[in-house]
């Protein structure tokens, strides 16, 4: 979340010099919102989406998409899924595909230093995974997750929510030659236009910017975006 502030606000401003009226959420338990990370549940997180939408909405009632990164578009997809929202479209960037393997790939994380101390690092990755499951909080590179997070998200998955009557706008970025959309996001998205699913999908030459280690810009995936949205609205 740290490393894509800087890219999520260029992209927002970016947006709004082309006259459309933007919202950043801090989920709650991030950013400036109230609490810790560890009380950061996914129903949280799902009424403070549905909360600052019909905020926008007094404000702006224009068409009005719903934009998500990474795992953000995950629950994106599952706001438009449950109808808590009604939108324009759906703006996706990088899109975790599925909630489960994400945070497999964070447990994985927890555990690597075990592996360093000579510790089974599948024990104790078992061990944060039956915590999760009795209700514990558990902390990750001095983050804590809690279970009513995790668990929920772990039950989702992109190509289950993902609605064909809803316009997409699914945006990656690569520095791999040729510049071309994961081989997973090529899959669902073919399978979502062939069951007449209007989607926009591109891949731009660009960095991880959410994983590097220093703050980083994509400013092709900004461009992209933003002439992507202006002429789907326009």
């Amino acid at each position: 979340m740290n490393k894509s502030r800087r890219m999520v606000a260029l992209q927002a401003r970016a947006l709004a010099l082309h006259g459309f009226a933007v919202a950043i959420v801090d989920l709650r338990g991030t950013g400036d919102s109230y609490g810790e990370h560890s009380a950061a549940t996914w129903d949280g997180w799902f009424a403070d989406v549905v909360c600052a939408w019909s905020w926008l909405g007094t404000l702006a009632p224009v068409p009005r998409l719903l934009w998500g990164l990474r795992l953000g578009a995950l629950l994106a997809a599952d706001l438009v899924a449950q109808d808590a929202v009604d939108v324009f479209a759906l703006v996706l960037w990088q899109p975790i595909l599925a909630g489960r393997l994400f945070f497999s790939q964070i447990l994985r994380y927890a555990t690597a230093r075990q592996i360093v101390a000579g510790s089974d690092a599948r024990m104790e990755r078992k061990l944060l995974e039956n915590r999760l499951r009795e209700g514990i909080v558990i902390e990750v590179a001095g983050y804590g997750l809690h279970p009513a997070l995790v668990i929920p998200a772990e039950r989702r998955s992109l190509s289950d929510l993902l609605d064909p009557t809803c316009m997409l706008v699914w945006h990656e970025t690569t520095a791999l030659t040729p510049v071309a959309l994961n081989a997973a996001s090529v899959d669902i998205i073919a399978k979502l236009r062939n069951k007449g699913a209007h989607v926009e999908s591109t891949a731009v030459d660009g960095p991880s910017f959410w994983a590097t280690q220093e703050i980083t810009e994509a400013p092709n995936l900004i461009r992209a975006t933003t002439n992507t949205i202006e002429r789907l609205l326009r």
